[in-house]
């Protein structure tokens, strides 16, 4: 079989609005912080993927986006840090990977996405709604997949994409959900 390209590198940002910058260039899968007080679970989805692919950390230059890259960067020492210019990210007063302009944005990230990955995983759309990863009574079992295999619980589309950048086949979905 021969698997999915996908990007080798994971941004990571502190919010919605960062994730949508990098979505209008075409990035598919983006985690985000949440603030300042990194979740746990995300700090472990973030290791898990460091383990396959290129973390790139991508926080408002400021101190609290400082602060989440120093956190980050304790827990997974392989990550990278891209360093928006200040002066690039002030619209209205804020600050803010947000509010890069598109063009330089784009410049920003082209250094880190140079290499592509195939996954492995044997795991499609139909299958996982074959488990019953949707409708009714889904979500015990989203929860449940999500903290055996460190995934962030979230639409199943997105943890489609999640289980394939971790490489994550369809019998150990299924073995972990009768465990």
């Amino acid at each position: 079989m021969s698997g999915k390209i996908l990007l080798n590198c994971i941004f990571v940002v502190e919010g919605k609005h960062d994730e949508e910058r990098l979505k209008k260039l075409d990035y598919t899968y983006v985690v985000r912080t949440e603030g300042t007080s990194v979740p746990r679970e995300t700090i472990r989805h973030l290791q898990a993927l460091a383990a396959l692919h290129d973390v790139i950390i991508l926080t408002d230059p400021d101190g609290p986006g400082q602060n989440i890259a120093n956190i980050l960067r304790t827990h997974i020492p392989s990550a990278k840090t891209l360093n928006i210019l200040k002066k690039d990210s002030i619209k209205n007063n804020t600050v803010g990977v947000e509010n890069v302009p598109l063009h330089l944005l784009k410049e920003y990230v082209l250094p880190f996405i140079n290499k592509k990955f195939v996954t492995s995983s044997d795991v499609t759309y139909p299958k996982l709604l074959y488990l019953g990863l949707a409708g009714p009574n889904s979500k015990v079992k989203k929860i449940k997949i999500a903290k055996k295999f460190h995934l962030l619980v979230s639409s199943l589309k997105n943890m489609l994409l999640q289980i394939q950048l971790l490489n994550i086949n369809y019998e150990d979905l299924k073995e972990a959900l009768y465990e």
